[in-house]
């Protein structure tokens, strides 16, 4: 269940008066998990990292940094399934920028 409001305006359209607070619940139609890591070939882990640290990057613009750090995380864990790298392979092997080295010194 959520709340929100149309603020001062209000929405004429639907009835809605101004400043007045809504409460609505939404129903998820559909989910799609995504590939466990795992499963993931070394390209895909690259690419996964890759979209987790942009989405990291947009969520620290937003000075969101617990969510930053979340997703910096989630880039960095892709690849502890891979026994024979160790975590200085992962970093410089793996394309992991200088962007994302300050959120791994808060991860370890």
């Amino acid at each position: 269940m959520f709340f929100g409001s149309y603020g001062e305006k209000g929405d004429n359209s639907r009835g809605i008066i101004p400043d007045v607070a809504l409460k609505y619940t939404l129903e998820l139609l559909d989910f799609k998990k995504g590939k466990e890591s795992w499963a993931m070939t070394i390209d895909e882990r690259i690419l996964f990292m890759e979209q987790k640290k942009l989405q990291g990057n947009e969520y620290l613009k937003l000075q969101r940094i617990d969510r930053a750090l979340a997703r910096y995380k989630e880039a960095f864990l892709v690849f502890r399934y891979l026994k024979h790298l160790t975590q200085e392979q992962v970093y410089n092997d793996c394309l992991l920028s200088k962007e994302l080295s300050p959120a791994i010194s808060y991860l370890f």
